[in-house]
């Protein structure tokens, strides 16, 4: 998820993906690092690694099974070992680290560790918008509370319809699609420069309607109905 490298946040329910998936998902959601196979399984967000040469014999079982129960029994047959991951051998310092609810103090963390796996950790997330950053922080804490998906998709929506007129998106948009120069120019370019009412004002969206849910029947009938 590498929004927080063009002034935005993780979101269309990201923020309830990586909160669940603890260190590693708080890890990923600031700094926008992406990962392989063996840490998005670690952390909860994949479950079984399919190799792209098996993709057509998965397809070929999939249409001939006869219950709902046997998509796992294809997958398992095709699923490969994805090895060790780069951040579960470092799984104690990110949960140290992200432990911090101040995103300086996370930075800090990994700084003063001093391994190269932390302060890379910490100049990645450095490099990353500063309001982005504080209201990802404040989005991912509130998610840990969130008792189901749909609220932190409410809590999404009202920060994104605020962020739409940040200066940081269109400045990390710019220089990471339009002139590709890799150099935004963050306004705050300092996480002390952000402040807590600028997140909150952001958090609490505009007169934007809220999106509204409704339960998706999955019945055969209703299907075809639709």
């Amino acid at each position: 998820m590498p929004e927080v490298g063009i002034g935005f946040f993780p979101d269309v329910g990201a923020t309830w993906l990586l909160s669940r998936a603890r260190e590693i998902g708080a890890y990923l959601a600031l700094s926008a690092t992406s990962v392989a196979a063996a840490d998005a399984i670690e952390a909860g967000l994949a479950d079984v690694l399919i190799h792209a040469e098996d993709i057509s014999p998965l397809i070929d079982r999939l249409a001939t099974i006869g219950a709902a129960e046997d998509v796992d029994v294809a997958l398992r047959r095709l699923a490969r070992h994805p090895g060790s991951g780069r951040l579960s051998l470092h799984r104690p310092l990110l949960a140290a680290a992200t432990a911090h609810e101040n995103v300086a103090d996370v930075v800090a963390a990994f700084e003063r560790e001093g391994s190269e796996f932390s302060l890379r950790a910490a100049e990645e997330i450095s490099a990353k918008s500063p309001t982005a950053l504080k209201v990802t922080r404040a989005l991912l804490l509130r998610a840990v509370a969130a008792p189901d998906l749909e609220t932190c998709l409410t809590n999404e929506f009202r920060a994104a319809c605020r962020m739409l007129a940040t200066h940081d998106l269109y400045e990390g948009i710019r220089a990471a699609i339009i002139d590709k120069d890799r150099r935004p120019k963050w306004a705050p370019d300092r996480l002390d420069a952000v402040s807590d009412q600028t997140v909150e004002d952001i958090l609490a969206g505009d007169d934007t309607p809220l999106p509204a849910f409704k339960s998706w029947d999955s019945t055969p009938y209703s299907a075809c109905r639709g």
